[in-house]
């Protein structure tokens, strides 16, 4: 098999749908902990910049999140998430860039992995069958089931690893992975 440095982007509306406002409570809770977060002295906190989030963009994080849609198939070293300040919160856009690419990555390589895993069944199947994609499909899509909750570090994980092989495969007992892929349709 050729390889095929295709991706699948996945998993940027489950980060965007997460992200909160920011309260006061989030503020005095960030202060107390860092107020105790040293290595060797005390480690910078701007909270002057988390007041102007809070008073002047009423909690919103004043920040332009531009991404390619999901689903999207790109290639390597394409850019995909693009986080831009307004004026002055640079730091707050370094930092959700940094998260977000780390959540969605990982189910961008899961997300990919299966749709390679899938067309290669499918291929297997139309040749055993001597059918069509439209007749294969249906079949190779319950090839592979997934029990990722049994070898997942958490169950964040094995629900998000898990949704991300429901976008290629029909089969999980990752129940928390199918109760997230129903509430999305």
């Amino acid at each position: 098999c050729a390889y095929d440095s295709r991706m699948v982007f996945f998993f940027f509306f489950y980060y965007i749908r997460n992200l909160k406002r920011v309260t006061q409570i989030h503020l005095d809770e960030a202060v107390s902990f860092m107020s105790t977060a040293q290595y060797g002295e005390p480690l910078p906190f701007n909270k002057e910049l988390w007041e102007s989030v809070i008073n002047d963009f009423h909690g919103h994080l004043p920040i332009i999140i531009r991404a390619i849609p999901e689903g999207t198939t790109f290639y390597p070293n394409e850019p995909v998430i693009e986080v831009e300040s307004y004026g002055g919160f640079g730091e707050i856009a370094a930092h959700i860039e940094a998260t977000m690419v780390g959540q969605v990555s990982i189910c961008t390589a899961r997300a990919t992995l299966t749709r390679h895993l899938l067309e290669r069944v499918l291929d297997k199947v139309k040749s055993y069958y001597g059918w069509d994609n439209e007749q294969a499909l249906p079949v190779a899509q319950n090839y592979i089931h997934d029990f990722g909750m049994r070898a997942s570090s958490c169950e964040k994980e094995s629900e998000l690893l898990g949704f991300a092989h429901l976008l290629s495969f029909n089969g999980t007992d990752t129940f928390n992975a199918a109760r997230l892929a129903r509430e999305f349709g």
